[in-house]
């Protein structure tokens, strides 16, 4: 954990041929990612570096230097998602997802193939984060996505679907695959609550 600093620093280096990108945050910063994400926010929007993407950074990383134990414990409390993040995105990918397909099949008629693709890329963002949420996981940033649904032992089926979209070259196969996915998630529903009963 970084002290408090005037604003973000970023810089990227190496280290044993691995590529780094480290981020000097300041606590109050950091300790405001949190409680959005306890809220069910800091998933959307344009904010860089997204919260969601942070907590799974941490989530899933290494403690280099962490001599009062601070990082141990967020990093524990990290491993899986707020409840209340879990419930927002779900809803919102079930609210969401007809809509987009009613939008994206209006774009295709009209020929807007622009517009037609920005919102498939839109749906398929909110699949992908609601696809973590839901197997007990916050989503990665993008990058190196494929490795990261096996390190995560993410569910099958849905690989399978999510490789079928990519596959296909078809504008309307792919809404269809698009929908597909998008149910499956909905399926998967919030990961089960471990919580010992009070």
């Amino acid at each position: 954990m970084c002290p408090r600093h005037a604003e973000l620093l970023f810089e990227k280096g190496d280290a044993a041929g691995f590529e780094l990108d480290v981020q000097h945050v300041p606590r109050e910063t950091f300790d405001g990612w949190l409680e959005q994400l306890d809220r069910g926010l800091g998933w959307a929007g344009e904010q860089w570096p997204t919260p969601i993407h942070v907590a799974a950074g941490l989530a899933q990383g290494v403690l280099l230097v962490d001599p009062a134990g601070e990082g141990e414990v967020i990093q524990q409390r990290l491993r899986e998602p707020a409840p209340r993040l879990v419930q927002v995105v779900l809803e919102q990918l079930d609210a969401r997802t007809p809509s987009f397909l009613t939008e994206l099949q209006k774009a295709h008629d009209a020929g807007n193939l622009w517009l037609h693709d920005s919102l498939a890329v839109e749906l398929h963002r909110l699949v992908y984060i609601a696809w973590f949420l839901a197997e007990g996981h916050h989503p990665p940033f993008l990058k190196h996505l494929p490795q990261w649904f096996e390190t995560l032992d993410l569910n099958p089926d849905i690989q399978h679907l999510e490789a079928t979209y990519w596959a296909v070259g078809d504008r309307g196969a792919r809404r269809g695959a698009l929908r597909e996915l998008a149910l499956a998630v909905l399926q998967l529903g919030p990961p089960p609550d471990d919580t010992p009963p009070a």
